[in-house]
């Protein structure tokens, strides 16, 4: 523990943001349970005192990164609460003020890194900060995490959905270009709401073994000036993340083509393999358009289609794409039909996979489908079927099923199981790259000031101020679980219906008859803290009953009550 690598890195963070929250997440208090651990703070002594506190104690202590609601203040002013409910949300952030690049060895979970692990990390992290200086980068802040490192670019950008998008491209961009089989970047650091490593303290994951031992974080160097990266410069990176030319492979180039062998036969050099996206990324030792440009700025893409494609990350290459390096390279080559893509696939046999791949594809994307994804990275489609919306995981048997459905209809031939296989893989790449994020909820969120429940059967309940009623055109909030039953409820009954409840609850107590309702009531009002009623009472006295009450009022389902651990 250092005291005054702790007071430097508040004192840093203190800058940009005039009050702070220092979280402790998974806690264990006197070693029996695990609890999270907060506070904000606006005076450094005491944030330092509150921190050395706990430091060495827990695994890990956090702080924001970027500024906070001066407000959140009065939640725990400038202590810590061993028992922290409310912590810092998205929408409590002013404004994006760094961007987070977090370099980790990869390795099991719960475990520290080894040596060797640790020094490669801090090594991937001088190499980054080297490559991004000749783009016109300015120097980060460069910080050892304990197990692995921490770059942090000074960035100014709004806190709202596009920034968002623009900070999760850009952490796959330098994934893609500096990423490998011992380092990665970590691709969930994008939120506003991101807390980082409060450098000094200790990070302590397992146990500390010769080996794996638990090591102090600390800030490696911080530059004489810390200037913002440009918005353009953040695009000029993002637009080294490959855009899939074209479903179909040049003529001669199936699943199949040996694209090493093809690379070899043109003196092409490569420095490094890596998986991407199911497909495997061929970074160059140089590129072949500027031999200038050297690792890792050149790489060529077989995705799992069979799609081939080439980026070079400079400006000077950014019109040079695979069937630009094909042309370069081979410059005799049988060239395609110029025939339009549109009256390619219409032309095409159905009997063929890449036609009927790219004719799956063309029903999604011509037809009343939304592809999006969730917060978490999972791929989904919204289709509306019978004048419902439906959504569908695309790993789903049920989206595979309705794929199929739809180009029977059209063509009165089944597709064949590769054409579909292909066709899966551009649909979740364009759900996952170019679909929007929305965040499911399961059975009940908050949505435009309304309460939504979800009954399981694509339709929801809408709850207002004004009353509620049951909504057939459903906006994309929930996600539906196979194992959940649907709910009827019945509409126009009387506010006073609810106590009707009580008649067949072995409730005596007036005082607990009506905590009994408020808790019920409770359990559908989304992002509060609910309480877990625990019922008393001899054997036979209906306590799992009026739980499984409970549960087919709230949330019907297949799954039968958990019973808690014995004691």
């Amino acid at each position: 523990m250092s005291r005054d690598d702790i007071a430097n890195t508040l004192s840093f963070f203190f800058k940009y943001s005039p009050v702070l929250e220092i979280r402790i997440p998974k806690a264990k208090l006197n070693g029996k349970y695990e609890t999270t651990i907060a506070g904000y703070f606006n005076n450094l002594d005491k944030a330092v005192q509150s921190v050395i506190k706990y430091d060495t104690k827990v695994p890990g202590i956090y702080v924001t990164l970027n500024p906070v609601n001066p407000a959140l203040l009065s939640r725990c002013s400038n202590r810590l609460d061993e028992n922290s409910k409310l912590t810092t949300s998205d929408k409590d952030i002013l404004k994006r003020t760094f961007l987070l690049v977090d370099i980790d060895p990869i390795r099991p979970a719960g475990i520290s890194s080894t040596d060797a692990e640790h020094n490669a990390a801090i090594a991937k992290a001088y190499h980054i900060r080297e490559i991004m200086a000749k783009h016109g980068w300015a120097d980060p802040v460069v910080c050892d995490s304990g197990n692995g490192a921490s770059l942090i670019y000074h960035i100014d950008l709004p806190n709202n959905e596009e920034s968002t998008q623009t900070v999760k491209k850009c952490l796959e961009a330098f994934d893609l270009v500096f990423g490998d089989k011992e380092v990665g970047i970590d691709l969930t650091v994008f939120n506003a709401s991101r807390i980082v490593k409060l450098y000094g303290t200790v990070a302590k994951k397992g146990d500390s073994t010769a080996e794996r031992p638990h090591r102090e974080s600390k800030i490696l160097e911080v530059p004489a000036e810390i200037n913002p990266i440009s918005v353009d410069q953040i695009g000029e990176l993002i637009a080294v993340i490959p855009v899939e030319e074209e479903h179909k492979p040049d003529k001669g180039y199936s699943n199949g083509f040996d694209i090493q062998a093809w690379m070899k036969q043109y003196d092409i050099t490569v420095a490094s393999t890596k998986p991407w996206n199911s497909g495997t990324m061929y970074v160059l030792d140089k590129c072949p358009f500027d031999a200038s440009h050297r690792y890792p700025d050149a790489s060529i893409i077989q995705t799992q289609s069979g799609a081939l494609v080439f980026h070079c990350f400079h400006n000077s290459c950014a019109k040079h794409d695979w069937r630009a390096l094909r042309d370069k390279l081979e410059p005799n080559r049988e060239k395609r039909g110029s025939e339009p893509r549109e009256k390619q696939k219409a032309s095409g046999s159905k009997g063929n996979g890449d036609s009927q791949a790219s004719a799956l594809i063309h029903y999604v994307e011509s037809s009343d489908v939304e592809l999006f994804h969730d917060d978490v990275l999972k791929l989904y489609a919204r289709i509306k079927i019978n004048g419902v919306n439906k959504i569908l995981s695309l790993k789903s048997q049920t989206f595979g099923s309705w794929l199929s459905g739809r180009y029977y209809r059209e063509t009165g031939t089944a597709p064949g199981s590769d054409a579909i296989n292909s066709a899966l893989s551009v649909i979740k790449a364009i759900a996952e790259h170019d679909g929007k994020q929305y965040n499911l909820s399961v059975r009940c969120c908050w949505h435009d000031g309304a309460i939504w429940y979800d009954l399981a059967d694509w339709t929801a309940v809408k709850i207002t101020a004004q009353g509620w009623g049951i909504m057939k055109d459903v906006p994309i909030l929930f996600m539906t679980l196979s194992h959940m039953k649907s709910s009827s409820p019945t509409q126009n009954a009387p506010i006073a219906e609810v106590k009707k409840i009580l008649e067949f609850i072995p409730i005596k107590d007036e005082g607990e008859k009506l905590l009994f309702l408020v808790a019920l009531v409770s359990y559908f009002i989304p992002d509060i803290a609910h309480v877990c009623l625990v019922f008393y009472g001899e054997k036979g006295a209906a306590k799992s009953t009026v739980n499984a009450l409970i549960k087919r009022l709230v949330d019907p389902s297949a799954l039968s009550l958990l019973s808690p651990a014995p004691r």
